[in-house]
């Protein structure tokens, strides 16, 4: 996929590594993008607002929890862009103590924005189709006995990304769903492990990290191979397809 020209919508898009996939998909000549976030950042929106004049930047507060919330940011985007060609999902939190708190926000918003997706971008209901890049983690094809609640949910974006990237949905929709697992990344997501069944979340603050600026260009780069039900390692800032094994 070309991304120049194309309306792009982030969920989580002032985050570590969504605000990092922001400037990358703007250096790419994407002409619209419209940031859903749950808190407000006038200071990093006027960042790309001021490095990008050219491009159509817009913020919609939406808590992605809330289903009627998604249907709403999606309705005001469409009143504005017509279409949305590319929509990355960077909704996440650690939180072992509160296993309702990080399903709900890692697990049930990623399936809502996914069949908001499915709602709002199907060539079938008025769309024109496009690409939904899902961030899980490498948590989500790895053991990650640190913090088990938090691999389960990754775990369940993947198992949700790779059924929705599959034919039998593309050919009723024309929208291709891809699978983003980042490594140990610098944002604050490394600061919010909280509570752990064992207690080595140090050496994973000490383990070899990639910069959010690098994932997001990698990030942009596994979109442009336009991959339908692929899946895509980014550690120690390279880019990997990860190819699961056929039953």
């Amino acid at each position: 996929m070309n991304c120049a020209g194309k309306s792009a919508l982030i969920a989580g898009g002032l985050g570590g590594i969504g605000l990092a996939t922001c400037n990358s998909l703007l250096r790419k000549g994407v002409k619209n993008l419209r940031i859903f976030d749950i808190i407000e950042n006038p200071q990093k929106l006027k960042g790309l607002t001021s490095t990008y004049p050219k491009a159509n930047v817009k913020f919609c507060k939406v808590d992605a929890t809330k289903k009627y919330e998604i249907d709403n940011g999606f309705k005001t985007v469409l009143s504005d862009f017509k279409s949305v060609d590319i929509f990355v999902t960077c909704v996440g939190v650690v939180d072992e103590m509160h296993i309702e708190r990080c399903i709900e926000i890692n697990l049930l918003s990623a399936i809502y924005l996914n069949y908001a997706a499915l709602e709002y971008m199907s060539n079938s209901k008025g769309g024109n189709g496009g690409i939904v890049a899902n961030i899980a983690s490498v948590a989500g094809v790895a053991p990650f006995p640190a913090c088990v609640v938090y691999a389960a949910t990754k775990h369940g974006v993947l198992g949700l990304t790779r059924s929705l990237g599959t034919n039998t949905y593309f050919k009723k929709t024309g929208i291709k769903f891809i699978t983003i697992c980042p490594g140990y990344t610098t944002t604050p997501l490394l600061n919010q492990f909280n509570g752990s069944p064992i207690n080595d979340i140090k050496k994973i603050r000490d383990s070899p990290q990639q910069s959010p600026e690098i994932c997001g260009d990698l990030l942009v780069e596994a979109i442009e191979k336009d991959m339908n039900g692929s899946i895509w390692l980014i550690d120690e800032g390279k880019l990997k397809e990860v190819t699961p094994p056929k039953l």
